[in-house]
């Protein structure tokens, strides 16, 4: 009676056990599809997005020519002078190239893009030329307002500034203002007493920023 009894519990507890066995391998199958499923949209995107991303970077260098008129030296430092409609340029999220033009300006000398599939036009309110003289005029009270952080950003067309106090960001809007060049659109003021910019912030400005004044 006893080995019966011994009996039925093996083939319950084998059941059992090849019941558990056969679920998980069902779950891993359904599993593996799945991850095959989203691992090939991961890399259709990027190989769209890094795709795009080479044909950009070949275009850049192509506008650039046709955009910047001179150069020039200031503190040491090489300089460039672009057209007075042309306000950025940035590759997007998804590799394509931007190029930002102030509105109601001619864009003669971008008849020869238009129609490229590779570039999305945008208009801005700033020529790169004005963001640039209000970066440079700032440049030199970097020490003293205890700005840790200066540049021009493409993508939302203005300069970012970031500096410890937030009172020496009035100084400097008046200091603009002494010059003519203050508008409040134009600056982007971040302030961090740490003199650390938050990470995510200053990455977001520099990764729109490609024409280097």
């Amino acid at each position: 009676m006893r080995d019966i009894c011994f009996t039925k519990m093996k083939i319950t507890l084998f059941t059992v056990v090849f019941f558990v066995m056969v679920t998980i391998f069902l779950v891993g199958i359904n599993n593996i599809k799945i991850n095959a499923k989203s691992n090939s949209s991961v890399e259709l995107f990027s190989y769209s997005y890094f795709s795009n991303m080479d044909n950009s970077t070949r275009l850049v260098q192509e506008v650039m020519r046709e955009i910047r008129t001179e150069s020039i030296l200031r503190n040491g430092q090489t300089q460039f002078i672009y057209t007075d409609n042309f306000s950025g340029i940035f590759i997007d999220n998804q590799g394509l190239l931007n190029i930002a033009l102030v509105s109601g300006l001619s864009r003669n000398i971008w008849y020869s893009f238009i129609g490229n599939d590779q570039i999305i036009f945008l208009e801005a309110t700033y020529s790169y030329n004005h963001l640039s003289m209000i970066k440079n005029v700032i440049l030199p009270l970097m020490e003293k307002y205890e700005i840790f952080e200066l540049g021009v950003c493409d993508r939302y067309n203005h300069v970012f500034v970031y500096l410890t106090c937030k009172s020496n960001s009035f100084k400097i809007i008046n200091f603009l203002r002494e010059y003519g060049i203050y508008s409040e659109s134009s600056i982007n003021f971040i302030i961090d007493s740490k003199g650390m910019p938050k990470q995510e912030l200053l990455m977001l400005e520099m990764k729109y920023t490609i024409a280097g004044a």
